[in-house]
């Protein structure tokens, strides 16, 4: 009889990487002194969110939406340290936090739509010619 084996030891690494690969794609715009042009600024940060997508999704094939899930966390959480950093821990007010969180998630979904769309092609690409 064959032994079970726990192949998802080592998930949360990979929502670990998913999560940091999201938000240094943040940062790429930046490193490259792309501030000024917002169109630019968007596309070098869609494209770079894609590719980390891609890379998670090829290395982590079976269930590729979790990357854009960890994407999507990693920004929430990122967004919300900020703003209690910027609040200061004594002056939470719950109700705008809430609020603050609610209003900002079709920004999180939209940073999460290229890392969904790279992951499904990375895993795609890795089960191609698989039987």
């Amino acid at each position: 009889m064959m032994g079970v084996q726990h192949r998802r030891a080592a998930d949360p690494f990979f929502w670990g990487l998913a999560a940091f690969l999201s938000l240094a794609s943040d940062w790429l715009p930046k490193l490259l002194n792309l501030e000024n042009p917002e169109l630019t600024r968007l596309m070098v940060l869609g494209c770079a969110l894609f590719f980390s997508g891609a890379l998670v999704g090829c290395v982590r094939p079976e269930r590729p939406w979790r990357w854009a899930v960890a994407a999507f966390i990693a920004y929430a959480v990122r967004d919300l340290v900020v703003l209690l950093n910027a609040t200061g821990l004594r002056a939470v007010n719950v109700t705008g936090t809430i609020v603050f969180v609610i209003g900002h998630l079709g920004v999180y979904f939209l940073y999460a739509c290229p890392v969904l769309a790279g992951a499904f092609l990375g895993a795609s690409m890795m089960s191609a010619g698989l039987d």
